[in-house]
């Protein structure tokens, strides 16, 4: 696999040739607009073919050129040990001529392009190898051919770059640059605001994290809305079995200090009422309480408290602590729901007192 190196050189294509240049692009002394300039990439040099035989062979073909004959291959994509891009319109390479049994020459030409009255290498006969360096255009569908005059003659090609299409002129962005990377003023003008709407009616992102802290807000756990029966009632606290059908729920009014989109945590603050079995565990869920109100109440989108395994005492205190994700507590008012989860360890038979109910919100520290 070829190492790619992008040059930011401008080159021409062009078929060189012995005396001159030939082939079916403009020559350097050509006017071209820079619209119309190909961009040389340079790679790791490789070996597209070796006519010769065994161990030497590269390529599909271990046979000389013959007298008159056109050698026709494909560039584009894995050949011989290059494997050269779609993209690629045309190749540097090295060309060589090796054991030709007469004086010849070899015209290098895309393939789908008249062969040019013009030769790309010259040798003699007996000479030793003889190489030339020439840049030569791909045919549309990537191949070159290589005709020898006369004789036979082994080759061998080294591709030392490529070139791609390069069809726009550089002081300008293309179409697709500027839709992918640009706004249209049009699109700025509706979408957006002045620096001085911007100044007058917005905080700027470092004065607001500078003037925000953590702020509570406290309830005794009898403040919740509650519908009283044997498995949850107000008794110097919320008094909650265990058991997962009764909920209760608070209400309250969003703080005017509180930063739009970020989370809230919610804190429950209880204690067992009986002594239970060591190792009984307790759980919380929680939600606000028009989120997803058709899914299933325990554990939605991981509303779950932590878990505590209990002491056996009704004494220990514990707390369970619920945070609600960003963008659930947006609306005027806060309802949040609160659940008892069915007891993990089953047997005991008791009930949680709820004694206060906490929330902890981003609020801002001074307003204006």
């Amino acid at each position: 696999m070829h190492v790619r190196a992008r040059s930011a050189t401008h080159v021409l294509l062009a078929l060189a040739a012995i005396g001159g240049l030939a082939g079916s692009v403009p020559s350097a002394q050509a006017v071209v607009g820079s619209g119309s300039r190909a961009i040389y990439v340079p790679i790791t040099p490789c070996r597209l073919f070796d006519t010769r035989p065994a161990p030497d062979n590269v390529g599909g073909r271990s046979t000389p050129i013959g007298s008159g004959e056109t050698f026709t291959l494909q560039v584009r994509g894995a050949n011989g040990n290059c494997d050269i891009p779609a993209e690629a319109v045309g190749v540097a390479m090295n060309t060589t001529a090796v054991n030709g049994t007469l004086n010849s020459y070899l015209t290098v030409y895309p393939t789908d392009a008249p062969q040019p009255l013009a030769s790309s290498l010259n040798w003699v006969a007996g000479q030793g190898p003889s190489p030339n360096q020439l840049n030569v255009t791909l045919a549309a569908d990537g191949r070159i051919s290589l005709f020898n005059n006369a004789g036979n003659v082994d080759v061998i090609g080294d591709i030392v770059g490529y070139y791609e299409d390069h069809n726009f002129d550089d002081r300008y962005y293309t179409k697709d640059q500027i839709d992918a990377g640009f706004y249209s003023k049009s699109q700025i003008d509706g979408g957006y605001y002045t620096k001085s709407q911007i100044d007058t009616g917005y905080y700027t992102k470092s004065a607001i994290d500078n003037d925000v802290t953590t702020k509570f807000l406290s309830f005794p756990a009898e403040s919740l809305n509650v519908q009283p029966s044997a498995l949850l009632l107000r008794a110097g606290g919320l008094l909650w079995d265990y058991d997962e059908t009764a909920a209760a729920e608070l209400y309250v009014h969003r703080p005017s200090d509180y930063v739009l989109n970020t989370p809230v945590t919610l804190r429950l603050f209880y204690r067992a009422s009986t002594v239970p079995p060591a190792g009984t565990k307790v759980q919380f869920a929680a939600r606000p309480r028009d989120f997803n109100a058709g899914d299933t109440f325990v554990d939605v989108l991981t509303t779950a408290s932590n878990t505590a395994t209990l002491a056996a005492s009704n004494t220990t205190f514990y707390e369970a602590t619920i945070t609600f994700p960003a963008l659930e507590l947006n609306d005027d008012w806060w309802g949040i729901a609160i659940q008892r989860s069915q007891p993990i360890t089953s047997g005991f038979t008791g009930k949680v007192l709820v004694l206060s109910v906490e929330l902890s919100y981003t609020g801002y520290t001074s307003q204006g």
